[in-house]
């Protein structure tokens, strides 16, 4: 298989943004306000689609009376909380345009940081964030299993904000059902020799998903299954 690393150019092409949402509140509301500012500003097209993971908030009562007013936002719910893993496999399937941008209903990401994203795709396949004020501790904790188990070298595995090409999920679909999906999906794309970069942006050292699926369990399910390699080999 002869290696390209060259790729066209995708940054002014329309975009999908995936927010997985539990329980968000205000911090769903600021958040779409900010992207509905920032995408509306661009000439390509672009939707925002809200996973909402079983919210117990009236969260999807309100997305879903917005979305009646707006042709650019989608609202997907979860009847029973299914986890992180899910609700991004979720708004990754529903996606139509050829970039997807995931960010977490949660606070402390910044929907400004977008721009750093697009001004790095062109070049790459996936450009993934970097969180500040990490410890040394948090950081070695968070990547260890992709490093030594399945051959991750990006310096924050586990951030789940992330700019992809959509060509990057069409030979296989994410099978941890944590927030363990961010270290698979980079764990698939570098086995199928995608482009990554990095850009620094603002949000929480921590991310945690309420009641989320074991992540530790998702990793040993996933190392070991046979499926984790053979489902891409498969179409190689």
């Amino acid at each position: 298989m002869e290696l390209s690393f060259e790729r066209d150019p995708i940054a002014k092409q329309g975009i999908s943004v995936i927010i997985p949402s539990h329980d968000a509140g205000e911090v769903l509301t600021k958040m779409l306000d900010a992207f509905g500012a920032l995408l509306g500003s661009r000439t390509s097209p672009y939707e925002i689609i809200v996973v909402d993971d079983a919210s117990q908030d009236g969260t999807a009562e309100r997305l879903q009376e917005r979305a009646s007013h707006s042709n650019a936002l989608r609202v997907i719910r979860l009847e029973q909380s299914m986890g992180y893993g899910v609700a991004l496999k979720t708004g990754v399937q529903a996606a139509q345009q050829p970039m997807l941008f995931t960010m977490p209903a949660q606070a402390g990401f910044e929907p400004k940081d977008l721009h750093a994203f697009l001004d790095a795709i062109d070049a790459v396949d996936i450009v993934c964030g970097v969180r500040p004020g990490r410890s040394w501790w948090q950081r070695q904790r968070d990547a260890w299993p992709g490093w030594w188990f399945m051959g991750v070298t990006v310096t924050d595995p586990k951030c789940p904000v992330r700019l992809y090409r959509r060509s990057v999920f069409e030979r296989w679909e994410i099978q941890s059902k944590s927030a363990f999906a961010q270290v698979e999906i980079i764990a698939k794309a570098n086995f199928l020799t995608a482009l990554i970069s990095e850009v620094a942006i603002s949000g929480p050292a921590r991310f945690r998903w309420p009641g989320d699926a074991s992540e530790g369990k998702d990793a040993r399910r996933l190392f070991f299954h046979p499926e984790f390699k053979t489902q891409l080999l498969a179409k190689a």
